[in-house]
């Protein structure tokens, strides 16, 4: 909750992703009590590693590693300091929101609005002890479920955010921690916990498969071939990999038996959904772990892992490829053919900004003019389009294909409404935009489009390459990043 004051003061819900605002007490009476602190050092700080493209995923790890505030102990551990960019930032930045908290009387403020609070966690705690969340787990998995789970609500998340942090506590006893955001329902805010039992299933099947898939380890490692067209997605191992589909599919069914009608629909989406995000294999899972619900003295969910590494084996063959999916340096880096599409009489600085674009990342290239695009085969192409509406015709022609939630018009770019938000994010005056899209005839292949409101601003705007999914700038300067909800087109900003 600290963190989100700083984010508030950075106004982070206008420039980054992942914060939001809402018209309840609890907003304003944080908007008021912290709005003298907004030239905190702090403040500065968190603007300038989100520009910088850190994730607003990667703050929240950190600060919940983090003892409570005002000190914030550390120090973090490698990993969440590396994801700040280094254990020295990562400690400098400690250290501000450690005085930022003690400065603006953080504590104070939290002990003051505990009536502001209040109804929210008892709303949340009267749906959870309603729900069988646990009891439901163990008949299915068919073994007890010793991990500790603590929810963290913020007004502030995205909404039905559910970061989770896996730790231990001092008897040795796992622990997950999760920031749950809220969202706008039928016009109401508030949570909907529902809505959040099909992460709390998978992440602690998760844990639970730590230690049960450990003896079909070598199996495991058998299919290892189905791992190279998701390794840049799903994790940082095949194992590792292997167990996210698995609890993912447990959790899918969980979702589908003990979710009610908004499980169910939940449930329904989820192979689609996260084949988007390196499962592509969790379809056949689903379906396998059907056939593990009809069985008589069915033993544990361990017992039964061997068939479900066989439904993986079996449908490497059908499974397509995922979309691209990743940010503007994922595009940059991509391997592979490569095309720039270009303007038929590019400016000499937008030529010069192509050049060096392409001398820098992809020396190989082909340069195709807007009307030869039209007509060229683009599968299995990473595609650099560059130009406006008026002077690029085939970015013209494509761009509604696209599915982006990104609108240009003269002298305005206007994003969609967040889910949450009531307005739409607008920014006017000569700006450019840097966008991924997926490649319109490849969705395995990512598109990286440099535009603008105006053709003398369209040069400037590669001169971003950072790892989020858009960029505005205003000559060369970010002033908004971050990153699209890609889970179906259209694509929605987080």
């Amino acid at each position: 909750m600290m963190l989100a004051m700083v984010q508030l003061l950075a106004h982070a819900d206008q420039r980054f992703a992942g914060f939001f605002r809402h018209d309840i007490p609890y907003d304003k009476a944080a908007a008021e009590h912290f709005a003298p602190f907004a030239d905190h050092p702090a403040v500065a700080r968190y603007a300038d590693l989100s520009q910088r493209g850190i994730s607003y995923l990667a703050f929240y790890d950190a600060v919940l590693h983090l003892g409570p505030p005002p000190d914030l102990a550390g120090p973090l551990p490698d990993g969440e300091a590396t994801l700040l960019g280094g254990a020295e930032q990562a400690e400098e930045f400690r250290g501000l929101l450690s005085d930022f908290a003690k400065v603006s009387s953080f504590t104070y403020f939290y002990d003051q609005t505990e009536t502001l609070r209040q109804p929210m966690v008892a709303d949340v705690r009267r749906q959870a002890a309603a729900l069988n969340i646990v009891p439901a787990l163990e008949e299915y998995l068919g073994a007890p479920v010793k991990t500790r789970y603590t929810v963290i609500i913020s007004p502030f998340a995205e909404p039905v955010l559910a970061d989770a942090l896996p730790s231990t506590d001092p008897d040795g006893i796992p622990r997950l921690t999760s920031v749950y955001g809220p969202e706008v329902y039928k016009g109401k805010f508030g949570y909907r916990f529902g809505t959040r039992l099909g992460g709390i299933w998978t992440e602690l099947t998760r844990i639970y498969l730590n230690d049960a898939a450990k003896p079909y380890a070598a199996r495991v490692e058998a299919l290892n071939r189905l791992y190279e067209p998701v390794s840049g997605t799903c994790e940082t191992s095949w194992y590792a990999c292997v167990q996210r589909h698995m609890a993912f599919a447990v959790g899918a069914r969980l979702l589908e038996r003990n979710g009610g009608s908004t499980g169910r629909e939940m449930a329904r989406r989820w192979p689609e959904k996260y084949r988007n995000f390196g499962m592509p294999y969790l379809g056949p899972l689903v379906e396998r772990l059907k056939e593990y619900e009809t069985l008589k003295n069915r033993g544990s969910l361990a017992d039964y892992f061997p068939r479900l590494l066989e439904a993986l084996d079996e449908s490497a063959l059908k499974t397509p490829a995922p979309p691209f999916h990743g940010g503007v340096s994922s595009v940059l880096d991509a391997k592979g053919p490569a095309i720039f599409i270009l303007p038929p009489h590019p400016s000499p600085d937008l030529l010069a900004a192509a050049d060096a674009l392409q001398n820098r990342h992809f020396p190989d290239a082909r340069r195709l003019t807007d009307a030869e695009a039209l007509s060229a085969d683009l599968a299995g192409k990473t595609l650099i389009a560059a130009g406006t509406f008026d002077d690029n015709a085939w970015l013209a022609r494509n761009y509604a294909r696209l599915k982006l939630p990104t609108n240009l018009e003269k002298r305005r770019i206007v994003f969609d409404a967040r889910r949450g938000d009531a307005k739409p994010v607008e920014f006017t005056g000569k700006l450019g935009l840097a966008t991924t899209a997926l490649n319109p005839f490849d969705a395995t292949r990512g598109l990286l489009i440099f535009t603008a409101t105006d053709p003398d601003a369209v040069a400037a705007t590669f001169a971003y390459d950072g790892p989020d999914d858009y960029a505005v700038l205003d000559g060369k300067v970010v002033i908004r990043s971050g990153i699209y909800e890609k889970s179906w087109l259209p694509w929605r900003l987080k």
